[in-house]
């Protein structure tokens, strides 16, 4: 019953366990009900919907799961997701399966809906979105081929707006699978 409002990959860890670790708690809000939604106005550029730009915006679960949806899409494309009022007036968008062939339809589906820039669109809960993977986790266990993934991903940083004169303001840095890397916050 907690809306975090800060989804975004520098409050997102992955210990040496491989568990997932949510951090900063500043922004978040007990959600109450639908009918609470007054909330101050705390916006990440490509990871906050359209609701979050707005103090009286219909914010709950789906808010968190649209930053969620938006950081999964860059980390897996590398292309960062425009900012929602940008999106509303000329949405760019592609699917996740067209700007990355090895992605299995469904997968992009499932992150579709949880861009979706109608919030009531959107999975109103974690269970909901749940439910969808589960599926296709189901056929994947099957002889289905189609939504196996046929290769590796190759893991990678990506630096935005860096303030290194040797660096752009996006860059993508390979990451080796053997070896053990520490990030920060600076």
């Amino acid at each position: 019953d907690v809306l975090h409002r800060d989804v975004s990959p520098e409050n997102v860890f992955l210990t040496k366990d491989s568990h997932i670790k949510l951090i900063d708690f500043g922004s978040a809000k007990i959600f109450v009900t639908e009918k609470d939604r007054t909330c101050s106005v705390s916006v990440k550029p490509g990871l906050s919907p359209l609701e979050q730009y707005d103090g009286n915006g219909n914010q709950g679960p789906w808010t968190d799961i649209y930053a969620l949806a938006s950081m999964f899409y860059q980390s897996v494309s590398g292309i960062p997701v425009q900012e929602a009022p940008a999106r509303q007036e000329n949405d760019k968008l592609e699917p996740l399966s067209k700007v990355c062939p090895t992605i299995p339809r469904g997968w992009s589906e499932i992150i579709g809906k949880a861009l979706n820039l109608n919030a009531s669109e959107r999975y109103r809960s974690i269970s909901e979105l749940l439910e969808d993977v589960d599926k296709i986790i189901t056929l994947s266990v099957g002889d289905d081929t189609q939504y196996r993934r046929k290769t590796k991903a190759n893991p990678v940083i990506i630096i935005e707006k860096s303030k290194h004169k040797n660096l752009k303001e996006f860059t993508q840095l390979s990451i080796d699978r053997d070896k053990e890397y520490s990030l920060g916050r600076s």
